[in-house]
C-alpha cells in the first residue's frame, strides 16, 4: 500500500488486516551542524521510501530501569521518524493517538513491541502513530547559557514532539486519520513531555484531548537546575563550547550523560534546586517559571493516573531496609514523618520497611503530583478522568506489585508482546486488558472513558475525588489512600 505525503511517497505493509507504515521521517536528520538545533522540515525524498522497518531510536546507553523490559532497540543520530499503524487508507477520518514513549528521556523508543498499535486500529478503528525524539544530551541539555545561537537546547526533544504533532496535523488523513481529533498520550517521561506540551504556546491547537500516565505534575528543571547540568556534562565530555560538542562522536556524548547521570545519583546535591532541593535527574524538560504563567490548554479532556506500586520497579533491587533506616529516610521527606509512617502502618500492616518505603516513594514521586496536576485542572476544566492500577505482577515471586509501566502491554491489549510474561508473570488477565484498552479507545474517540464494560467513572474533583481503579475488578472508588493524600497536600 502507497501513501503520498508533502515530502514524497511512502509504501507500506499491510498484517492482520492493519496497515503499517513504519519509519516515516517528520524532520530533518539532527546530524552535524544541526545537532541541538531545533527540528527543521524534512527536505523529502524522490521515488518511493520503504515504510516497512521501524527506524532507529534516539542516541542510547542501555541501563537497567528496573524488571526485564523489551530489548534494547537500534539507535542513531538520525532518529526523527514516526510510525502509523491505520486500519485503511480509505478517505475515512478516524480518531488519532499519538503516543509519547517513556524511559527518563534517556532510552527507550516509539517501536517497542508493548505500543504496537495494532489492536486500536483493529478492534476499534482508530490511527495511532508513535514517535521517535531526541533523548539525553541531544534531546535535554541546555545550551543558553553557552552559545546564544542555541537557544531553547534544552528542550529539542519536547521541539520534535510538537514537529510531529505538526506532521499528523498536515498528514494523517492521507493515512485515514482525522487531524481534528487526536489525542496525545505518554507513559512516564512520556506523560512528563504532555504534561510540558500543554503549557507551551507552540503546541496549542495541535491536540484535542491528553492522557498521562504515571508523570503527570513532575516537577520540569528550571534554568538554574538545567545550567548545573550543562557545566557538569562540559567538564564529563572535556570540551568549553557548542562547536566542541557539535563535533563530539556521539558515543562520547552518551559516556558524558552516563558520567553526569551516574553523578547524580551518588552525589546528593551535586545539582541543587533554587530551595536547595537534591536534583536527581539530569535530563528533563526545561521550564522558566520566571517567563509568566505557562498556557494551561483549556478546552482540552485529560485522562491521567498512576499505579498503586509505582517504585517497586526500582525497589525489588534495593537491599533489605532495617527499620531505623527506613525511619531516616521518612524523617527527611515529611514536616510529621512520625504520622506519615503511622498512616502507611495502617494502611500495609504487614509490609516490611522495605515495602512501607517504596508505598511511600509512590506515592510523594507520582501519585501525589498527579493528585495536585488533576486538581489544578478540574478546578477551570471539569473533564478530568483519573484511573488507579492496582493489579500485582506475579513475576518476581510478586515483589513488584503494581509496579512502574505494568500498565502498558494492558492499555495497548499487548499481553503476548515481548518481555510482558518475564514483567507482568505468566498469566497476566485478558479481561482487565479489554476494559482498559477500551476505555482509552472511547476517550481517544470521544473524550470520555465511558464504556459499556465499566462502572459509571465520574469525572475527578476535589470533592468527590472518583478515582476508577483497574484491578482484580474495575470500579470507581472515592478518594483511595485518603488519610496519606491528606497528609501530603497539607505538607504543601
Amino acid at each position: 500500500m502507497r501513501v503520498t505525503t508533502p515530502s514524497g511517497v511512502v509504501e507500506g505493509a499491510e498484517g492482520d488486516g492493519v496497515l503499517l507504515f513504519a519509519g516515516i521521517p517528520y524532520a530533518e536528520p539532527p546530524v552535524g551542524d544541526l545537532r541541538f538545533q531545533p527540528p527543521r522540515p524534512h527536505p523529502g525524498w524522490d521515488g518511493v521510501r520503504d515504510a516497512t522497518r521501524f527506524g532507529p531510536a534516539s542516541a542510547q546507553s542501555p541501563q537497567r530501569l528496573g524488571a526485564p523490559l523489551p530489548e534494547f532497540p537500534d539507535w542513531s543520530e538520525d532518529c526523527l521518524t514516526l510510525n502509523v499503524f491505520t486500519p485503511g487508507v480509505d478517505g475515512a477520518l478516524r480518531p488519532v493517538i499519538v503516543w509519547i514513549h517513556g524511559g527518563a528521556f534517556t532510552v527507550g523508543s516509539g517501536a517497542m513491541s508493548w505500543y504496537d498499535g495494532s489492536s486500536f486500529a483493529r478492534r476499534h478503528d482508530l490511527v495511532v502513530v508513535t514517535v521517535n525524539y531526541r533523548l539525553g544530551a541531544l534531546g535535554f541539555l541546555s545550551l543558553d547559557e553557552v552559545d546564544g545561537a542555541q537557544p531553547g537546547a534544552g528542550n529539542n526533544g519536547l521541539l520534535d514532539q510538537i514537529a510531529a504533532l505538526r506532521w499528523v496535523r498536515d498528514t494523517i488523513a492521507a493515512f485515514g486519520g482525522d487531524p481534528g481529533r487526536v489525542t496525545v498520550a505518554g507513559g512516564s517521561a512520556g506523560a512528563i513531555s504532555i504534561d510540558a506540551l500543554l503549557g507551551m504556546p507552540e503546541a496549542q491547537g495541535l491536540f484535542h484531548g491528553a492522557i498521562l500516565e504515571s508523570g503527570a505534575g513532575q516537577p520540569f528543571h528550571t534554568p538554574h537546575v538545567a545550567a548545573q547540568v550543562t557545566a557538569l556534562f562540559l567538564e564529563a565530555a572535556g570540551v568549553s563550547g557548542v562547536a566542541e560538542l557539535k563535533s563530539l562522536p556521539v558515543e562520547d556524548v552518551l559516556r558524558a550523560q552516563g558520567a553526569v547521570a551516574a553523578q547524580l545519583r551518588t552525589t546528593p546535591g551535586a545539582v541543587r534546586a533554587e530551595d536547595g532541593r537534591p536534583v536527581t535527574s539530569a535530563f528533563s524538560p526545561v521550564v522558566d517559571p520566571a517567563a509568566g504563567p505557562r498556557t494551561t490548554a483549556p478546552g482540552i479532556p485529560i485522562l491521567l493516573g498512576t499505579n498503586l506500586d509505582e517504585n517497586g520497579l526500582w525497589s525489588v533491587m534495593a537491599p533489605e531496609l532495617a527499620e531505623e533506616q527506613l525511619q531516616r529516610r521518612v524523617s527527611r521527606m515529611h514536616r510529621d514523618p512520625d504520622r506519615l509512617l503511622e498512616v502507611y502502618r495502617e494502611e500495609l500492616p504487614d509490609a516490611a520497611p522495605g515495602d512501607i518505603l517504596s508505598r511511600i516513594l509512590t506515592d510523594m514521586i507520582f501519585r501525589i503530583p498527579a493528585i495536585r496536576f488533576a486538581e489544578a485542572r478540574a478546578a477551570s476544566d471539569p473533564d478530568v478522568w483519573m484511573y488507579l492500577f492496582t493489579w500485582p505482577s506475579g513475576a518476581q515471586d510478586g515483589r513488584l506489585g503494581a509496579c512502574h509501566l505494568l500498565e502498558l502491554p494492558f492499555v495497548f491489549n499487548q499481553l503476548t508482546a515481548a518481555g510482558v510474561t518475564e514483567f507482568a508473570g505468566p498469566h497476566p488477565p485478558q479481561p482487565l486488558a479489554d476494559r482498559m484498552h477500551d476505555a482509552w479507545a472511547a476517550f481517544a474517540r470521544t473524550g470520555d472513558p465511558a464504556t459499556p464494560e465499566l462502572p459509571e467513572w465520574g469525572r475527578y474533583d476535589a470533592s468527590a475525588r472518583t478515582t476508577m481503579e483497574f484491578g482484580a475488578d474495575s470500579r470507581p472508588v472515592g478518594d483511595p489512600g485518603a488519610a496519606a493524600r491528606r497528609l501530603w497536600l497539607d505538607a504543601r
